[in-house]
């Protein structure tokens, strides 16, 4: 009874990726516990991720948490094979010894006027990352990324820049991004 569960379960997903046409025309759908799946419906760009980190420097510890959730009420992206996807929201918070210095959730619209039309048209919010070796005691840094769905780690990137001092943070586009995608995706954890 312990290996049907986990056969059960893959069976189940093989079912389902099965079901799905690769035609961007026809629909394909499965009924599954009686939900309907729509294979043209919209789709997560990326996963949902929670990052914690910490840096300490001249005796603060800062605690910076990173939440990178798909928001459906955002405007969606069209990838070049028609396929619709959702776009994402980062929320940020970052504390010293239990108070608060900074919260602020980010967006695509964050970053759109240093990115041309095209690349505006095309890509979601992939996502941000602590970025230890730009950071320092006066601003604590964090690595953004927007990109076409499904290629993470490609496309326009950016330092934030948040002074731990608290205050407005300052964002800077980043000429030859270098952005892990273990940072991006949660791959390397």
């Amino acid at each position: 009874m312990k290996h049907f569960f986990p056969l059960f379960s893959f069976s189940l997903m093989l079912a389902l990726f099965g079901c799905q046409s690769k035609d961007a025309e026809n629909k394909a759908e499965s009924i599954v516990e009686g939900q309907q799946l729509d294979a043209d419906a919209p789709q997560p760009s990326s996963s949902n991720l929670l990052r914690c980190d910490t840096m300490t420097v001249a005796g603060h510890e800062y605690i910076i948490t990173i939440d990178r959730k798909t928001d459906e009420s955002l405007p969606r992206v069209k990838d070049e094979n028609d396929v619709v996807f959702f776009d994402n929201t980062v929320a940020v918070s970052i504390t010293d010894k239990g108070r608060t210095i900074y919260e602020n959730t980010f967006s695509k619209a964050d970053f759109e006027s240093y990115v041309s039309d095209a690349d505006r048209a095309v890509s979601v919010f992939q996502g941000m990352a602590f970025d230890r070796d730009n950071s320092a005691a006066s601003a604590i840094c964090l690595g953004a990324q927007l990109g076409q769905p499904g290629l993470e780690g490609e496309g326009p990137a950016f330092n934030v820049f948040i002074p731990t001092s608290g205050g407005k943070a300052r964002i800077e586009k980043v000429a030859n991004p270098f952005t892990p995608l273990d940072d991006m995706t949660g791959e390397g954890d």
